[in-house]
Parts: structure tokens; C-alpha cells; sequence
């Protein structure tokens, strides 16, 4: 009895920033679907028809993220400081090569997915503009799945949460000044709404690499530990693979149904 008084409120504190972070990430699509309802269903296509592609990509990264938090975790629970920071190196360059083939290959063949997904053609232009600004920015949004799944292996998910917060509000703030225009800022329409969403995620990206390389939450980063190391990379893999496979084909099979729809 005295063991779940304990327990509970831990797994309380830890679980609800972790949902609630969730809930923030929907927040960016939720913004742009919000701002450019306003000006026409053609421009609200865009990133409604994005938003399964945008999960898969989500998912995909968090099956290899978490799999960085469980050996920064076990690492914790041996006391050994310089594994944890070792394998946050790790997983950073194995996220951020990730990101970027995801980025170059999303730019290079944005049209052949949304054919594939059978876009109409009145919102095709819309959805290829909004996708295509998107993916230029995966590594920053991958950067910020490194920050929440390293701190998240040492108990801490408030921080991410504080990080994820600011950028969803910085996102609200951006989306109708850069969709609509105001004073010398034109307007951009779906590009716009695009722009801030990237835009949010490199403030993301930057805080949160600013506070891993501070090292003052329990974790740090150093340039050294980003070397892969076959060993560590062959772990990552060997945990994160399952789990991105199994999640992506879920987020997957949602895209191919709207394709179909």
C-alpha cells in the first residue's frame, strides 16, 4: 500500500507532461487547419490532407527516439553519467541522418506521394507548396523529439514540455501574420502557415540543443559522442526498428485509406 502512495503520483508526474506534449503536437496542425479554414477549403486541404503523412514521419522518428530514451534510462539506473551522455550523442546523429534523407527525399518526391494519395487536383498545388516547406524542416522537428526522449530517460518531462509549449504559442502567434499579412509582411496564404510551423521548430530545436549542450538538466551533449560507434548504433537500431516499423505501419495504413477515400 505504502508502495503505490509512492508510485503513483511519480507515474502521474511523469505520464501528464508526456500527454500533454502529445496534445501540443496536434496543437501545430490544429493551427493551420484553424487560420487558413478562413480562406477557402482549397487552402484548408492543405494541411488536413499533410497531417497523416506528418504522423507517419512522427511516429517513424519516435520508434528510434524511444529507443535512445531506454538506454539513456538504463544507463541512469546504473549510475554511469558518461553512458547516458555517450548514447544521447549516439541517438542525436542517428536521428538527424534519419531526418535529413526523410527531408531530401520528401522535397524530391512530394508530388509523387500526393498522387499516389489521390490529391484533387484544385488543392494539389496548395498541399505540394505546404508538404514541401514541411519536410525542409524534419531535422529541426526530429531535433526536438532528441531533446524530449533524452530528458524523458532521465524522469524529466516537464522541460520538453515547456520547450513544446512556447513553440505551439509562438506557432499560434505567427500562423495569421504570415497567412493573412501584416504591415510590411505579405501575405502567404498556405506557405505562410507552413513557414511558421518550421519556423516554430527551429526555436524548438535551438532551445533544446541549447540545454542539452548546458548539461544542467542531468544530460549533456558533447560533439564527441556524436561519432557513431557501430556497437551503440547497432543497439539503436535493433530496438528502435521494431517500434518504428510497427508504429509507422498503423500511421501508414491511416494515409493509404485517405488515398483511397
Amino acid at each position: 500500500m505504502t508502495d503505490h502512495t509512492y508510485t503513483y503520483p511519480k507515474l502521474i508526474k511523469l505520464a501528464l507532461p508526456i500527454m500533454l506534449g502529445n496534445f501540443f503536437q496536434m496543437l501545430y496542425n490544429l493551427a493551420d487547419t484553424f487560420f487558413l479554414g478562413k480562406i477557402g477549403k482549397e487552402a484548408l486541404s492543405a494541411p488536413s490532407i499533410s497531417m497523416n503523412l506528418i504522423f507517419f514521419m512522427i511516429v517513424f522518428a519516435f520508434g528510434f527516439s524511444n529507443a535512445g530514451t531506454t538506454l539513456i534510462s538504463q544507463s541512469k539506473g546504473k549510475g554511469d553519467r558518461d553512458r547516458m551522455d555517450f548514447y544521447l550523442g549516439q541517438m542525436t546523429s542517428l536521428i538527424l541522418a534519419i531526418a535529413v534523407l526523410i527531408s531530401i527525399l520528401g522535397i524530391i518526391f512530394t508530388d509523387s506521394l500526393l498522387v499516389l494519395m489521390q490529391v484533387p487536383e484544385d488543392t494539389f498545388e496548395y498541399t505540394s507548396s505546404y508538404l514541401r516547406i514541411i519536410f525542409s524542416g524534419i531535422p529541426f522537428m526530429f531535433m526536438s523529439f532528441v531533446l524530449r526522449s533524452s530528458l524523458q530517460g532521465i524522469g524529466n518531462s516537464l522541460t520538453p514540455l515547456l520547450v513544446q509549449s512556447l513553440t505551439v504559442v509562438l506557432n499560434i502567434i505567427l500562423d495569421p501574420i504570415l497567412i493573412f499579412g501584416f504591415g510590411p509582411v505579405p501575405s502567404m496564404t498556405v506557405r505562410g502557415a507552413a513557414y511558421a510551423t518550421v519556423f516554430s521548430r527551429i526555436v524548438a530545436s535551438a532551445v533544446g540543443v541549447a540545454i542539452l549542450l548546458r548539461g544542467r538538466r542531468g544530460i549533456k551533449l558533447k560533439f564527441r559522442n556524436m561519432k557513431p560507434d557501430r556497437k551503440a548504433m547497432k543497439l539503436l537500431l535493433k530496438i528502435g526498428i521494431p517500434a518504428s516499423v510497427g508504429q509507422g505501419i498503423s500511421a501508414l495504413g491511416f494515409t493509404v485509406l485517405q488515398g483511397v477515400v
